[in-house]
């Protein structure tokens, strides 16, 4: 999904794993539209419905990295419920929408990579690798990274929509370090 002159547009490419979301130059000021590569290969558009739960990632990631907050929460159900990569539980769109706003405001570039997705009926579990870079308030560029755990409901009109998105999403998780399994520790 991206916004395209105020539209929110959606392209499919035929294989989610070829998704990848490109940055703008380093030191660039510039907030630009950041799609995957066969998205910018691609001139399809469609509605903004997420007709294939596997994709919710990746338009996630297109509109974070597109500075769209709107976008973003748009791929949330009304009770959706998130959990950061710092830990933090969000459990209304106001925090949902200030934690979208304030990952905008410190340039963060959200990158996915597909582990897998998988449908039971109008309920999706979504797995995807993640990093992120973004700058905290005190100029401190960090670049966490981590496995994303989602659940994703049909909504009525067909579409799909985030329910829960745990960014510490499996034990292990590449670069965590949690209070509940100490780095190289056991639990």
């Amino acid at each position: 999904m991206a916004s395209v002159g105020g539209r929110v547009v959606l392209v499919r490419p035929a294989d989610p794993v070829g998704w990848e979301v490109v940055a703008p130059a380093p030191g660039s000021p510039d907030r630009i539209h950041a799609r995957s590569e066969s998205a910018r290969d691609s001139q399809e558009t469609v509605d903004s419905r997420i007709v294939d739960p596997a994709r919710l990632p990746f338009a996630y990631a297109d509109a974070l990295n597109a500075g769209d907050a709107e976008a973003v929460l748009a791929l949330f159900h009304q009770d959706a419920t998130m959990r950061t990569f710092t830990g933090e539980v969000l459990g209304d769109q106001e925090a949902l929408r200030a934690e979208t706003v304030n990952s905008i405001a410190a340039q963060a570039r959200l990158t996915n990579k597909p582990r897998f997705t998988r449908i039971g009926g109008d309920t999706a579990l979504i797995t995807v690798d993640w990093n992120l870079e973004a700058t905290l308030p005190d100029g401190t560029r960090i670049s966490p990274t981590g496995t994303t755990t989602a659940v994703a409901r049909r909504s009525a009109d067909r579409s799909w929509r985030l329910t829960v998105l745990n960014c510490q999403g499996t034990a292990g998780s590449p670069g965590w370090q949690t209070a509940e399994r100490p780095a190289g520790g056991q639990q």
